[in-house]
């Protein structure tokens, strides 16, 4: 169930990403005059390609899980605990 569920999330992320570029015809850039809203809407598509990037990591990294009784185990899990809560905060 898990495997399928992060199986819809990177599904939909995508396609939701996809819809917010098509939507907004590019990425939002701004110059060096840039006043606080544009840096707070810069800054967004910021966190939003973050989130997108460890989303789209995240099914990389299970492909990859060693075994239950690896010594790498606990690094993978701690790996895979950060990569997701890190992308769920920049998401939010």
């Amino acid at each position: 169930m898990h495997r399928d569920l992060t199986l819809a999330a990177v599904c939909l992320h995508v396609v939701g990403v996809f819809l917010i570029i098509y939507q907004a015809g590019r990425l939002y850039e701004c110059s060096y005059k840039c006043n606080l809203e544009d840096w707070a809407k810069k800054m967004h598509v910021i966190t939003g390609i973050a989130a997108t990037a460890l989303v789209l990591v995240q099914p990389i990294i299970a492909a990859v899980r060693p075994g239950p009784n690896s010594v790498l185990r606990p690094l993978y899990n701690w790996t895979h605990w950060f990569f997701g809560m890190t992308a769920w905060a920049l998401a939010c």
